[in-house]
């Protein structure tokens, strides 16, 4: 998604229709009608641009071997969550059966006696742990079978399931039974327990559809209608021509202030890029706010400080 697309018919290029002819080409004699389909359809997602260069040939490829590993580290992973699963479990079918031998088989001795100590010291031991083993198979439970995210997915979590996500991103590391590791962007690893972050509110954004971001850039109150409306126009006109980037766009007016002499167009874009490629999507979003300030230059639209105060009176 970085820099301008190569031009049709350039050296070196092939056009993405052609690409995907060959890659369907060459799995027809392995792969089955619906395979192919999947596949066009993938192949499709990888190139944003209509013609592909050599460089956004190996983008793709290396981001397809990427995706592959992180796959491969989460099922992995969940085997390994599986095997301590079965683990435990065969260590708690054995104590039930030496409880169940200790109290059933006649051992040549009076077991009454016993039942009260031992009845005694598992309370003891619950009242103890307090809420740590519910808590701790929750946990587990909740990563097994909910499955919020994956090794490698970019998620953002909240406080609590009402709440705000942070502005950092974390990528998840490992996945545990008991506790889960995430890498913050600065490098630092963070240890969540499981319990706990079940009761965060997680927001997946590998599993996200493409954002809708709105951007609100100021226009100085004295600019004639004729030419804000000319802005909102080339604007729309620039989202069409930028298919690579975005798949809609819309421009309205916000607000006003005109005691800073101000006015709020909104430009609201749905992006190409998936959630999770927030690099993308911010040089996108560059592009987008630098087309808006080479507009405004061109057109003579210059901020300047209101002397006196307006005030509104109703």
């Amino acid at each position: 998604g970085e820099g301008p697309p190569p031009a049709l018919g350039a050296p070196g290029t092939l056009t993405k229709e052609r690409l995907i002819k060959l890659c369907m080409d060459a799995t027809r004699r392995t792969t089955g009608r619906a395979s192919r389909a999947a596949l066009a359809a993938a192949a499709d997602g990888l190139f944003t641009h209509p013609t592909v260069g050599p460089d956004e040939f190996v983008a793709a490829v290396e981001r397809v071997y990427r995706e592959q590993r992180l796959v491969h580290a989460s099922v992995d992973s969940y085997g390994r969550l599986g095997e301590r699963v079965r683990h435990v479990c065969i260590v708690a079918w054995a104590l039930l059966l030496f409880t169940l031998g200790v109290f059933l088989v006649d051992w040549g001795f009076a077991m009454d006696s016993w039942v009260v100590p031992i009845a005694s010291t598992l309370l003891a031991i619950s009242l103890a742990l307090g809420w740590l083993p519910y808590e701790t198979v929750a946990g587990a439970l909740y990563v097994l079978y909910v499955r919020p995210y994956d090794i490698g997915d970019r998620v953002l979590l909240a406080s609590d399931a009402g709440g705000k996500p942070g502005s950092d991103s974390y990528v998840v590391s490992e996945i545990f039974l008991a506790h889960t590791t995430f890498m913050a962007w600065t490098g630092e690893a963070h240890v969540i327990m499981n319990y706990q972050i079940r009761k965060m509110g997680v927001v997946n954004m590998h599993r996200s559809p493409p954002p809708c971001l709105i951007i609100s850039v100021p226009v100085p109150a004295q600019t004639p209608t004729h030419m804000v409306s000319e802005l909102g126009d080339s604007l729309r006109q620039y989202v069409a021509d930028t298919p690579s980037d975005w798949t809609s766009g819309n421009v309205s007016v916000r607000s006003a202030e005109y005691d800073r002499n101000l006015l709020y167009l909104d430009i609201c874009l749905t992006s190409v890029y998936p959630r999770h490629e927030e690099g993308n999507i911010e040089n996108a979003k560059s592009r987008v706010l630098m087309f808006c300030h080479t507009y405004m230059q061109a057109a003579g639209m210059q901020f300047t400080t209101v002397k006196q105060l307006v005030s509104n009176v109703y």
